[in-house]
């Protein structure tokens, strides 16, 4: 062991960490200086940042989007199919109604 690293484990020691914590938070504080001395350095990252987003209307989603873009338009659904997911689910329920018993209640079924 070097005394640097003596010096890092009983400092970790000391304020409760281990040593693993303690290299952690150490790199990020030497992260967070390195970052914070490159934008002092060069100031005109800083001056580039993208403006925050601006909220936008449901008029104005709806005029980007073209005409009928507001009107819902349920999928064609197959009757036969319905009955069918209908009748297995039921079977579901029949054969175990404390495990499946809510996809009744709730989905109306």
């Amino acid at each position: 062991m070097t005394l640097n690293s003596i010096k890092n484990a009983l400092f970790a020691t000391i304020h409760g960490m281990t040593r693993e914590e303690y290299d952690l938070q150490k790199a990020q504080n030497e992260l967070r200086e390195v970052t914070d001395r490159f934008l002092v350095e060069h100031p005109e990252y800083l001056a580039t940042v993208p403006a925050a987003p601006q909220t936008v209307s449901k008029t104005t989603i709806i005029k980007m989007l073209g005409a009928g873009a507001d009107v819902f338009k349920p999928s064609d659904i197959d009757p036969e199919a319905l009955e069918r997911a209908k009748a297995v689910c039921r079977k579901m329920v029949a054969d175990d109604p404390s495990r499946y018993g809510h996809i009744v209640r709730h989905q109306g079924v």
